[in-house]
């Protein structure tokens, strides 16, 4: 009876320890479980904005290229323009030499007055000649001057188009400078973010493999746990056998506590060390 006792002591001591212990290991467990979902959180955000700045980045990087297609097209407009300014101005130049194109005023009236000279006074056929010959070719400088008009027009109306196409295409280099700065700017947190990435990775992958091992741990504990429960319950029966008055408590306070741990149960409630001896000592 004595060695049973003491064996008795031996067990419900190791039972204690094994107790504290699977206790300490679920506090890690649960530390390491609650670290572990943390990081998962962390990773889905991070994944998220990684996402959100490539995004943003391949946009803005498409808009610029198609920015840097539309300066291209606007300049290469500026140019033509440019050129054909150059060439009417030329012509202006040449035409200025070749006639003086400062007093067509004058030069219209002046045709007016022959005109009227002609139709109202009487001359004769040789000076109707000259005079004619006079009109045609002071004609010839208004028509030569017309030309010269059309041509300054058409010059100014390239000059305007001209400054519309460079204000268009200089608030577009602004623009297209910004964009370029914010894809650069989110180009460069793109690879921080996946550095970060890669990091929280390896920090979740590490605490997964702690949280693993205190859940093997727990398990191995929990074995040990139930081969001492049972270990207990047979030196109990030895004991009952040997000792009949020291028997388990009172068959209704025990069914009582049988009662309430089978209500556990059915909730699904977490059992005690407590509650499987009541069920072992019910069988």
């Amino acid at each position: 009876m004595k060695q049973l006792l003491k064996k008795s002591k031996e067990i419900n001591q190791e039972i204690s320890e094994l107790r504290k212990a699977l206790n300490s290991v679920n506090e890690q467990k649960e530390k390491f479980f609650r670290e572990k979902e943390t990081l998962r959180a962390n990773l889905t955000k991070f994944i998220e904005e990684l996402k959100t700045s490539k995004e943003s980045r391949d946009k803005l990087t498409s808009n610029v290229k198609q920015m840097k297609i539309k300066r291209e097209e606007l300049n290469k407009k500026i140019k033509e323009n440019i050129e054909k300014i150059k060439k009417i101005n030329a012509s202006l130049d040449e035409m200025k030499k070749k006639q003086d194109v400062k007093n067509l005023s004058f030069i219209k009236k002046q045709v007016e007055q022959l005109e009227r000279k002609i139709e109202t006074e009487v001359h004769s056929i040789d000076k109707e000649k000259i005079l004619m010959k006079e009109i045609n070719e002071k004609k010839k400088i208004l028509k030569n001057a017309k030309g010269m008009v059309d041509m300054i027009n058409e010059k100014r109306a390239l000059s305007k188009d001209t400054d519309l196409l460079k204000n268009e295409a200089d608030a577009l280099h602004k623009q297209l400078q910004a964009d370029a700065k914010e894809s650069q700017l989110n180009h460069e947190k793109v690879i921080k973010l996946s550095k970060d990435l890669d990091s929280l990775r390896d920090n979740l992958n590490k605490i997964s493999e702690e949280h693993q091992k205190q859940r093997d741990l727990m398990g191995d504990v929990n074995s040990k746990l139930k081969e001492k429960l049972f270990e207990l319950k047979d030196v109990s029966e030895k004991i009952d056998g040997e000792e009949p008055a020291r028997k388990q408590p009172s068959r209704s306070l025990l069914d009582e506590k049988k009662r309430l741990v089978e209500e556990k149960i059915s909730k699904g409630e977490k059992l005690t060390t407590e509650d499987l001896l009541v069920m072992q000592s019910g069988e």
